[in-house]
């Protein structure tokens, strides 16, 4: 088991569907570290397994990375 690198907020934003980044910077100050980490491989279509604490951004890795 290895750690995903953490991309930078503006390249994450870059390959979500257009219409999610205007969302999420309306929503969320910034990305969390979950997201960070799990969606670029969750895009890549690479299997993750994710822990963090309570309000660490889990849930909204997994959907930014399906949407």
């Amino acid at each position: 088991m290895f750690a995903q690198p953490a991309a930078k907020s503006k390249d994450l934003r870059k390959r979500l569907h257009p219409r999610l980044p205007k969302w999420f910077r309306s929503t969320y100050p910034s990305f969390t570290d979950a997201p960070l980490r799990c969606v670029p491989a969750i895009l890549a279509g690479d299997s993750i397994l994710l822990t963090s604490p309570t309000g660490g951004g889990k849930t909204l890795a997994g959907c930014l990375g399906v949407f």
